[in-house]
């Protein structure tokens, strides 16, 4: 029976630092494929929570446009992705519910040929950051196409994460995706470890132009919400 939790070494399992060889490291990546794909139907309900208001997105090193359809279908949202790889977006380009879904094939630090500035409200990363080359200059091109106000999610294994022993990919420390967010220039940065630990979860905003802008933010629009029916005891 498979154990559904994120794998992380410990004890006499794994020892820190070391990948499973052999017959023993395939059912491990088994097992992690599994989990993997649980927690990607996680991840998708949260970043859809967060940006449930947003009405553009850019989904920035796409893949096969799961978190698309998932974003189309439960909320209505236009989601652009854009992916490097042309193989996964040939594979599933024809799953756009209601053609609200748009997959291009491009390099995630040259959007202006495709991307107009000020045009989305929302641009998220999942397990894309780690894979840039030049993460600033991509982090600069997400905050050009955000219309002021607008909201970026990244979402990433973490450097020490059970995902970088098993599948041997160099990731991120929280300290540097909080730098890299405000050497941008994004507000309100924030970032956080969910699933064990072992996600980093990071939001910031381009700052607003006008009190509009910051009033169309999806975190304040929420909270103005809440303040209208504020909770009883």
């Amino acid at each position: 029976m498979v154990n559904h939790t994120l794998p992380v070494s410990s004890g006499t399992s794994l020892p820190p630092g070391t990948a499973p060889r052999g017959p023993r490291r395939g059912s491990r990546l088994a097992e992690w494929s599994d989990v993997r794909d649980e927690l990607k139907q996680r991840l998708f309900w949260r970043i859809g929570r967060e940006l449930r208001l947003a009405g553009r997105i850019l989904d920035l090193g796409c893949g096969a446009p799961d978190l698309h359809r998932y974003l189309a279908k439960t909320y209505r949202q236009r989601v652009t992705g854009v992916e490097t790889a042309l193989g996964e977006l040939t594979a599933r380009r024809d799953c756009s519910p209601g053609g609200l879904v748009r997959c291009i094939r491009g390099v995630a630090s040259r959007l202006h040929y495709f991307v107009r500035d000020s045009s989305k409200d929302a641009v998220v990363m999942m397990w894309t950051l780690h894979r840039a080359k030049q993460p600033l200059r991509v982090l600069e091109e997400a905050y050009r196409v955000l219309r002021p106000g607008g909201e970026i999610v990244i979402v990433d294994f973490l450097q020490g994460a059970a995902a970088e022993r098993l599948c041997r990919v160099d990731y991120f420390r929280p300290e540097e995706v909080r730098g890299l967010l405000k050497k941008t220039a994004f507000c309100d940065t924030d970032v956080q470890l969910i699933e064990q630990e072992q996600i980093i979860w990071a939001r910031g905003f381009r700052p607003p132009e006008s009190p509009l802008d910051a009033a169309a933010r999806p975190d304040l629009q929420r909270a103005a919400r809440l303040s209208e029916f504020p909770e009883t005891t």
